[in-house]
């Protein structure tokens, strides 16, 4: 029990240091490309959602993160400016269609992602294409550029990730139907990454460099400017950011994902394992067969003296077993107090008083009664009774 103890106060001390070690080293820094607007790390857009007041000052700005069925059924006003920045968001046709009756009712969309839904480029005839940097041997910083009076062939601002999508065969789009402007381009004028799409009397905005939009590009000061020119382009008014796919993405974390996701509850988790497997092991070594429990043996002594006594009563010997009383006494002196009683005389007596606590009176009437037994030839059912009596007196 006190090894285990040890044991346990050990586990317990290695876990609460290595749990402070955890938790007072730095955090590791998260480079997932996630384009939350809640996320602090390098490549979420936290930055860009608490800019957005600046961007577009005395308009309202909300979160959205419904389905865009709702932007014509739930009665939102229109003039108003719908931002979606993801990674990568499916879209179905019906939900399309939703999103250009918004945009046909004057409403602008600013949509910006790698992978633009093919929903909605192949409504327009656009292809969607994909540049590695490491293919050609060039810079992880590629000039983003946008096709206004303040940029010209030499300004154009940085932003540092090694690919980039791009958009081609405008060609396809059916003039009487859609107007389109390009307004912007990645490395150079071929690669294009900002258009301008006019639907009714609304305007929808493809761009295909989200992360530029990113806390690492906007604070490093790459994008910073960048960021102002593009939303600059968007008309002043109340404007919705739409999170939908960061909820998506956090729901869908499993209890592992969570787990994992934290470095402290990871350790926490393996620690845990660790002590549980250890507990089982040590627990199935010290672990042994049932002992069957078993009756000590019976002390049958006393039945066979009771038997033995009433043998002797019923054969009537009272002298014998007289004897064998006085006998088992005197055992009981010498064993009791180092006595031999084989002369009790004034001696003896005085000895025997002084041991047992018993008046000497008392002494001489027990040795009297013990005397008279012994010299008797022959003993009745009353003198053994009273034998019997001063011998039980005494040893009370």
């Amino acid at each position: 029990m006190q090894k285990a103890r040890v044991y346990i106060t050990v586990l317990v001390a290695v876990t609460i240091l290595y749990s402070l070690i955890v938790w007072i080293a730095p955090e590791k820094i998260d480079w997932k490309l996630s384009l939350d607007p809640n996320d602090k790390g390098p490549y979420g857009t936290y930055v860009l959602k608490n800019s957005l007041e600046d961007l577009f000052p005395n308009s309202e700005i909300s979160e959205f993160e419904e389905n865009y069925y709702f932007l014509n059924k739930e009665g939102y006003e229109d003039n108003i400016n719908l931002i979606v920045i993801n990674n990568y968001s499916s879209m179905s046709s019906h939900s399309l269609d939703e999103l250009f009756e918004f945009i046909e009712r004057g409403n602008t969309v600013f949509y910006s992602s790698h992978n633009i839904s093919s929903v909605v480029l192949d409504s327009f005839g656009i292809n969607n294409q994909f540049y590695y940097a490491s293919y050609n041997n060039k810079s992880e910083y590629f000039p983003l550029q946008l096709n206004s009076e303040q940029y010209n062939s030499k300004d154009s601002t940085h932003y540092k990730y090694s690919y980039f999508h791009y958009l081609q065969d405008f060609d396809g789009l059916d003039s009487s139907e859609f107007n389109y402007e390009i307004l912007g381009n990645i490395y150079d004028e071929y690669y294009t990454n900002f258009v301008r799409i006019d639907i009714g009397e609304g305007h929808l905005f493809l761009h295909t460099s989200p992360i530029a939009f990113t806390n690492y590009n906007i604070l490093k000061g790459y994008t910073d400017t960048y960021t102002e020119d593009i939303f600059s382009k968007l008309p002043q008014q109340n404007t919705y950011l739409d999170i939908s796919s960061s909820k998506i993405s956090s729901q869908s974390k499993s209890f592992f994902n969570v787990i994992f996701k934290y470095r402290a509850l990871k350790m926490a988790y393996i620690i845990f394992l660790i002590i549980v497997i250890l507990y089982i092991v040590t627990n199935a070594f010290r672990k042994q067969r049932l002992i069957p429990i078993f009756n000590p043996p019976k002390n049958s002594s006393l039945e066979l003296v009771d038997s033995v006594a009433e043998l002797y009563i019923h054969q009537g010997d009272h002298k014998n077993l007289s004897d064998k009383i006085i006998r088992h006494f005197y055992d009981y002196l010498q064993q009791h107090y180092y006595l031999s009683p084989t002369v009790m005389d004034d001696r003896f007596v005085e000895k025997l008083s002084s041991k047992s606590g018993k008046s000497i009176g008392e002494i001489k009437e027990l040795a009297g009664g013990i005397q008279n037994i012994k010299n008797a030839k022959n003993v009745s059912d009353a003198d053994l009774m009273k034998l019997c009596e001063i011998i039980e007196d005494f040893k009370k």
